[in-house]
């Protein structure tokens, strides 16, 4: 195994943890006020949903994701059809070794519901989430939440277990980062190509209304995305 391609992508995964992680601590503390609303569970999704998206595509490829939840191997029209990001998000999700709490059956709806739902139109699509407040809040993906107005019962993702589910989700690629050649490979490839990408888009923009400052300041308020070379002032855990 390469050893600067390993030290580069364990390098780009304790870059995004200095920002993913701690956002999503402070959302997971946030809790509804007394008339329900503030609990920050839509904003949460979010931040979680563009995780799944972003790490269904940098590990896209590799042998481990060529595999189902039962063991068959992917086919090439699958990884073809996984050039779509619902594909590929759906492939991602069906990993047992990742997301063993996930049922296959509820991955349609994860994604239709509430990813495209959440990211489009803010609002799940005719469904709920939130926070629920109950003895056993964290050992389910959904809960019930009242009834629609058809009187059937109505449902709703409990966003502090999805967001803990795909946290733990994430360590266990960070791990599987530090021994999986083929893993290792298939990300620092993809990663190169999302940064040269991104970078084409970047070197070109310049906003008509703008204010200067320093671009690396320690400012709570500055997100430096983690590319291949970190900048300079960059802190790696």
């Amino acid at each position: 195994m390469s050893w600067d391609k390993q030290q580069s992508v364990l390098e780009y995964m304790n870059r995004f943890e200095d920002y993913f992680y701690k956002d999503l601590d402070v959302l997971l503390s946030i809790k509804k006020d007394a008339d329900g609303f503030g609990a920050c569970a839509t904003a949460q999704a979010m931040l979680v949903f563009s995780a799944v998206d972003l790490f269904s595509y940098l590990t896209r490829g590799s042998s481990e994701m060529r595999k189902l939840s039962n063991g068959d191997p992917i086919t090439d029209e699958d990884l073809l059809k996984a050039g779509n990001n619902t594909d590929s998000f759906k492939i991602f999700l069906k990993k047992r070794r990742y997301f063993p709490e996930i049922d296959e059956n509820d991955i349609g709806n994860l994604i239709a519901i509430y990813r495209h739902g959440i990211v489009h139109q803010y609002f799940p699509k005719y469904c709920g989430i939130g926070k629920p407040k109950c003895k056993n809040e964290l050992e389910h993906l959904f809960y019930s939440s009242g009834t629609k107005e058809n009187g059937d019962p109505a449902y709703s993702l409990n966003v502090n277990r999805f967001s803990l589910i795909v946290k733990n989700a994430l360590k266990i690629i960070k791990s599987d980062l530090s021994s999986d050649e083929d893993l290792v490979n298939t990300f620092y490839l993809r990663r190169e190509k999302k940064d040269q990408a991104d970078k084409a888009i970047g070197d070109v923009f310049i906003p008509v209304n703008h204010d200067i400052c320093d671009p690396f300041d320690s400012s709570p308020n500055t997100t430096i995305a983690p590319t291949t070379t970190p900048p300079p002032s960059t802190h790696i855990r």
